[in-house]
C-alpha cells in the first residue's frame, strides 16, 4: 500500500525527497562527527589566535571527514537541482503554460537557475579547495619556516587562507535561500491569485492555497539563515546556532513535507492542465468569434 502510495506520487518530487534524505543522513553523521571535535578540542579563542595545536586537531578532524563533507557537498548541489525542478513544473502550469503571468514565470526560472548554479560552483570550488588544502597539510613543510624551527607558521597561514576562501564563497553559498525565499514568495502570490481564477473557471484544477503558505513559511526560514550565515561574523557562535537550527527545521522537516503534498498534486494537477489546454474551453477565441464564443459568420 506504502509502495503504490508512493508511486502515485510525481517522480521528479519523489526524487528530490529522496536526495534531500540522503543529504540530510549524510550531514547527521558529519555533525556528529564534529560534535566530537566541537565537545573535546575546539577553542574560540584558539581558533581566533591561529592555536597551532588547534589548527593541526581542526584539520586532522576535518581530513578523516573530507570524504563525508565532498560527499556532503556534490549531494547538496543535486538535491537542490532536484528540489527546483517541480517548482518549475508548478510555474509553468501557473502561467498556463506561458501563456500568463509571464513575471512570474521568468522571475521563477532565473531564481531557480542562478540558485542552482551558485550552489554547483560554491560546491565545485570548495572541492578543489578541499583538495589542495589536503596536499598542502599532508605533503608541504609547515613547521619549520624561520631558523630557529618549529615555528608552524605555516599551518597558521593555512587556516588564514582556508579562512579567507570560505568567506569568499559564503554570500555565493547563502545565495540559495534568498532563491528559495524569492521562489516561494512569487509561488504563494501567484496560488493565491490562481484560486479565485480557478474558482470562474470550472475544470481547472490549481495548487492548495496552504502548501503555498508552507512554501512561504520555508521562504521566510530561508532568509532567516541567510541573514544569519552573513552575520556569523559578528558574532560567530549565535549566529551559526541560529543557522543550523533555521536550516534544520527547512531541510530536515518542512521541505519533505513539502516536496511530499506537491507530489500528491502535481500528477493531479498536470492532467488537468493538459486536459483544460486541450479542450476548447482551455484555447483562446479565434478572431471570427465573439466573447460568447458564437459564430459570427
Amino acid at each position: 500500500m506504502v509502495l503504490s502510495y508512493l508511486l502515485s506520487m510525481d517522480f521528479s518530487c519523489l526524487l528530490a525527497i529522496l536526495l534531500i534524505v540522503v543529504r540530510d543522513i549524510v550531514d547527521a553523521i558529519l555533525s556528529a562527527r564534529q560534535l566530537k571535535f566541537r565537545s573535546s578540542s575546539f577553542s574560540f579563542a584558539d581558533m581566533k589566535n591561529f592555536s597551532p595545536g588547534y589548527i593541526q586537531d581542526r584539520f586532522e578532524t576535518w581530513s578523516n571527514n573530507r570524504s563525508f563533507v565532498d560527499f556532503s557537498l556534490m549531494i547538496n548541489a543535486i538535491a537542490l537541482f532536484a528540489f527546483f525542478v517541480p517548482l518549475l513544473q508548478v510555474s509553468w502550469i501557473l502561467s498556463d503554460g506561458g501563456k500568463r503571468r509571464i513575471s512570474s514565470l521568468a522571475v521563477v526560472c532565473v531564481l531557480v537557475l542562478t540558485g542552482a548554479i551558485c550552489e554547483l560552483i560554491v560546491s565545485l570550488i570548495l572541492l578543489g579547495i578541499h583538495g589542495t588544502e589536503t596536499w598542502i597539510g599532508n605533503d608541504f613543510n609547515l613547521e619549520d619556516w624561520t631558523d630557529d624551527g618549529g615555528d608552524m607558521i605555516g599551518w597558521r597561514v593555512l587556516e588564514l587562507v582556508h579562512t579567507v576562501l570560505r568567506g569568499m564563497t559564503t554570500w555565493i553559498n547563502a545565495f540559495e535561500w534568498i532563491s528559495i525565499f524569492g521562489i516561494m514568495t512569487t509561488l504563494f502570490i501567484v496560488v493565491k491569485s490562481e484560486r479565485s481564477y480557478s474558482h470562474s473557471n470550472t475544470g481547472a484544477e490549481t495548487f492548495g492555497i496552504k502548501w503555498a503558505l508552507l512554501g512561504l513559511v520555508i521562504g521566510i526560514l530561508g532568509l532567516f539563515d541567510f541573514v544569519a550565515e552573513i552575520l556569523r561574523l559578528q558574532s560567530w557562535v549565535t549566529f551559526v546556532t541560529i543557522s543550523f537550527l533555521v536550516r534544520s527545521i527547512n531541510m530536515f522537516i518542512l521541505v519533505p513535507i513539502y516536496l511530499f503534498i506537491l507530489g500528491r498534486q502535481l500528477p493531479i494537477i498536470k492532467g488537468s492542465f493538459e486536459e483544460w489546454n486541450h479542450s476548447d474551453a482551455g484555447k483562446p477565441l479565434s478572431p471570427d468569434e465573439n466573447v460568447l464564443g458564437t459564430d459570427t459568420s
